[in-house]
């Protein structure tokens, strides 16, 4: 690591102590710089009384990194010329502003946007690169907003359909500990009840089980692979287009699906309560249904399977 980078990490361990983001890996190598370079722990005062002289400031959270700084020039500024000769405040400001520009660009790069789909909604969104994202009901996606032409990353918890624009750098999704990494290509990620399914609609995925090193496996058009925390990814099997993004046309899809999982699904999707009662847990539905109504769909499936199925309200049911 050559000077200026071993001074840009520094400084950025500095601001990390002083808004309490430092963890302990960290604080110790910020002190064992400081002891072997005693004369640069100025740098930590310095930084502390800026940082204790900007939180009197109220800064209005809608202004722009720019603004915000402007307004921090001009504030630090007024109240510097009731204590200080003028060039005193000149030095205080030098300082305030290779230290207070840094916070504010810092905490804008690093400010997290999540979408979020609630029960019985379908959200879609527009990514910065032009990439387009659906959400199924109960799942979260998340990215930094400014970093992401840059990184290309996503986190997301549920259900979220994917069109990925082509690019030369990789686009990349986590979901606990499934990775998935492509370049233009349009798949679909599940990750629920401790399980994740992938498919893939058109193009390449590379799939991979962070836990389990050397498990990446390769899906292509109309493949799925699904695994758990401590498996790695099944071999890819072939599984049609409803199967896969049918659930953004209203279209679901059971396939040799446990009971409680299709019931849990049914509650997501049409945002109602179904409790049962002595249903066994190893029954499995086959079965599509394409934009019904839940009445439709719960009594087809009590009648296949002979439950019981009792309405309580429009949006309460009991199967048993």
């Amino acid at each position: 690591m050559n000077r200026n980078e071993l001074n840009g990490e520094i400084d950025l361990l500095i601001i990390k102590k002083i808004d309490g983001t430092i963890n302990s890996e960290e604080d110790l190598v910020l002190n064992d710089y400081f002891d072997n370079n005693l004369k640069e722990k100025i740098k930590l005062e310095d930084y502390q009384l800026i940082s204790q002289k900007a939180s009197d400031i109220k800064i209005k959270q809608n202004r722009t990194p720019d603004q915000r700084w402007r307004h921090l020039e001009l504030s630090i500024n007024r109240k510097e010329k009731q204590k200080k000769s003028k060039a005193l405040i000149i030095q205080s400001l030098s300082i305030a502003a290779s230290i207070l520009v840094f916070i504010v660009v810092y905490s804008y790069s690093n400010k997290e946007l999540t979408l979020t789909a609630k029960k019985g909604e379908i959200v879609r969104h527009t990514l910065p690169d032009n990439s387009s994202v659906i959400l199924n009901s109960e799942s979260n996606l998340t990215y930094k907003e400014s970093l992401f032409s840059n990184t290309r990353q996503v986190t997301i918890e549920g259900e979220v359909f994917f069109k990925v624009e082509k690019r030369r750098k990789s686009f990349v999704v986590n979901s606990d500990y499934a990775q998935i990494k492509v370049l233009g290509t349009q798949f679909n990620i599940r990750n629920r009840d401790s399980k994740v399914k992938i498919s893939c609609l058109e193009g390449t995925v590379s799939v991979l089980n962070s836990n389990i090193p050397e498990s990446s496996i390769v899906l292509k058009d109309a493949q799925t692979t699904h695994f758990d925390s401590k498996s790695k990814p099944v071999n890819p099997f072939s599984t049609n287009q409803s199967e896969i993004n049918g659930w953004t046309e209203g279209i679901i899809v059971f396939d040799r699906t446990p009971i409680l999982e299709v019931f849990n699904e049914l509650m997501r999707t049409y945002n109602i309560s179904i409790t049962t009662n002595n249903i066994g847990i190893d029954i499995t539905y086959n079965g599509e249904f394409r934009n019904q109504a839940i009445n439709e769909i719960l009594e087809t499936i009590t009648l296949s399977l002979d439950l019981k199925l009792i309405k309580i309200d429009e949006n309460n049911y009991k199967i048993e």
